[in-house]
C-alpha cells in the first residue's frame, strides 16, 4: 500500500534446513492483483459519464486491495523476523533493510509533492486542473507546516480533518505499516512464538470491537466514524495481524494449512461475510466487521496459493511484474490519475466532444503512464538502492 506495499521481497530464507532459500512467486502475482484493484478503484472515481455507472459500482470496491496488501505485508515481514530472530544484529538488520526499501522513494515523493504544489498553487493552470474536484483533489496550497507529519508517518491520524494533499492521499497505508513495524519486531524478539500467535489472532478480533466502540462514541457522525475506523492504526490491524499469524503457522508447520477443505471453507465463509458487509456499507456494524472478514478471506487465498492453488494465475509473468513494481506504482500513480481525470484539462486539449470515449482513453492512458513511471522508478532508482541490502545481510 507497502511492499506490498512495503513488504520485503520473498527471497529471505526460513530458519529450517529443509525449507531454506524458499521463494514464493505466487505472492508476486497476488501483490499484482492487489495493486490492480486499487488502481481500478481510483480510476473508477474519474469516470463520471452515465455509461460507466455499472463499472464504477464494481470498481469502487477495489479499495479491498489495500487489505490484501496488508495480509501480504504481515506474512512476509513476520517470516523475515522469525528468520532472523536469533541473530545479534536483529534490529539493525531489519530496520536498515526496511529503510532502504521504503524511505528513499517515499521521501522523494513527499519532497516533490510539497514543492510542486507550492509552486503550482500560484499558477492558473493548476486551478483549472483541480476544478473538476476529482477523487484526488485536495488542498491546493501546500502548507509546509504539515511536512513533519509526513516525515514521521503520522498523517493517517489527521489527513481527513486538515485536508491532505491529493498526490499523497494514499500514504495513510504506509503509516499503518510503519507504525506496526515499530512494535511487531519487539514482540517477535521478546515473546514466545505461541504467545505471538495468540496475540495476533486475538487483537485482530479485538480490532472489530474497537471499531464498533467508535460508533457509540460518535453515534450521529457516520463520516467521522468511517474515517477513524478506516485510517487509525489500532482500528485497522486485522489484515496485517492475520497475515502475521499465517506466517507463524507456516513456521510451526501447522497441519491445518495442508487441509484444503478447511482453507476453502475459510475462503467461502470469509468471502460471503465480506460480500454481505459490502452490500451494507454505511451500516456501522457491517463496517466494523468487514475488515476482519476480508482478512480471513485474503489469508485463506495466500495459504491456498502457497499450496499450489491458482498457480497459473498467480505465476503469470506480467502479473508478477506488476506486483514487483507495485510499491512505486501505488505511490506514484495519484498525480498521473489526478492530471488526466480533469475534465477542464480535457476541454483545453480539445477532447470534449465525446466525454465517454475521452474518459475511457484518458483512463487507459493513466494506467499506461503509471505503469511506465513505476517501471522506470524500479529499474533506475529503487533496484539500485535495494542492491545496498547485501552490505547489511551478514
Amino acid at each position: 500500500m507497502t511492499q506490498i506495499l512495503t513488504a520485503e521481497d520473498s527471497h529471505s530464507p526460513l530458519p529450517r534446513s529443509d525449507v531454506r532459500d524458499i521463494h514464493f512467486p505466487e505472492l508476486d502475482g497476488i501483490r499484482g492483483i492487489a495493486i490492480l484493484l486499487v488502481l481500478l478503484s481510483h480510476v473508477g472515481g474519474t469516470l463520471r459519464s452515465p455509461i460507466y455507472n455499472v463499472f464504477n459500482t464494481i470498481s469502487g470496491q477495489g479499495w479491498i486491495g489495500v487489505d490484501l496488501f496488508f495480509v501480504l505485508s504481515g506474512f512476509l515481514i513476520t517470516r523475515i523476523l522469525l528468520t532472523t530472530n536469533n541473530s545479534t544484529n536483529y534490529y539493525k538488520r531489519f530496520y536498515i533493510r526496511r529503510g532502504l526499501r521504503i524511505w528513499p522513494l517515499y521521501y522523494l515523493a513527499v519532497l516533490l509533492a510539497f514543492t510542486a504544489l507550492a509552486v503550482a498553487s500560484h499558477l492558473s493552470f493548476y486551478h483549472s486542473l483541480t476544478a473538476a474536484k476529482s477523487q484526488f483533489a485536495g488542498d491546493p496550497v501546500a502548507d509546509w507546516h504539515n511536512l513533519p507529519m509526513y516525515l514521521l508517518y503520522l498523517q493517517n491520524f489527521w489527513l481527513g480533518d486538515v485536508g491532505g494533499f491529493s498526490v499523497l492521499a494514499v500514504t495513510w497505508t504506509l503509516c499503518i505499516e510503519e507504525q506496526y513495524y515499530l512494535v511487531w519486531p519487539l514482540c517477535v524478539r521478546n515473546f514466545s512464538i505461541h504467545a505471538l500467535l495468540r496475540f495476533a489472532v486475538g487483537f485482530a478480533l479485538i480490532s472489530s470491537l474497537l471499531r464498533l466502540s467508535i460508533h457509540f462514541i460518535y453515534p450521529d457522525n457516520f463520516d467521522l466514524f468511517h474515517w477513524i475506523t478506516y485510517h487509525f492504526t489500532p482500528l485497522h490491524l486485522d489484515a496485517i495481524l492475520l497475515g502475521s499469524a499465517l506466517a507463524i503457522c507456516f513456521y510451526l508447520k501447522r497441519q491445518f494449512l495442508e487441509n484444503m477443505a478447511l482453507l476453502y471453507t475459510a475462503l467461502g465463509v470469509g468471502g460471503a461475510v465480506s460480500l454481505i458487509c459490502v452490500c451494507y456499507m454505511g451500516n456501522p456494524y457491517a463496517e466494523s466487521l468487514i475488515y476482519f472478514a476480508l482478512s480471513v478471506t485474503f489469508a485463506a487465498i495466500v495459504a491456498l496459493a502457497l499450496q499450489g492453488w491458482g498457480r497459473r494465475l498467480f505465476r503469470n509473468p506480467p502479473l508478477r511484474y506488476i506486483g514487483k513494481i507495485s510499491y512505486s506504482l501505488y505511490l506514484l500513480h495519484p498525480p498521473i490519475f489526478n492530471a488526466l481525470s480533469s475534465h477542464s484539462v480535457m476541454a483545453k486539449l480539445g477532447f470534449s466532444h465525446n466525454i465517454a470515449a475521452t474518459e475511457f482513453a484518458f483512463a487507459t492512458l493513466s494506467f499506461a503512464l503509471s505503469i511506465g513511471v513505476a517501471a522506470f522508478s524500479w529499474h533506475f532508482f529503487e533496484s539500485r538502492i535495494l542492491a545496498l541490502k547485501t552490505r547489511f545481510a551478514a
